[in-house]
């Protein structure tokens, strides 16, 4: 089972996009 990298970055992308969407982005200084 090979996992592809974008698939890797989508998923992280995603928990971005979550992150934003509760606010917490704000919290956290990127």
């Amino acid at each position: 089972m090979h996992i592809c990298i974008s698939h890797l970055t989508a998923a992280v992308l995603y928990l971005i996009f979550i992150f934003e969407l509760m606010g917490l982005r704000h919290e956290i200084k990127v």
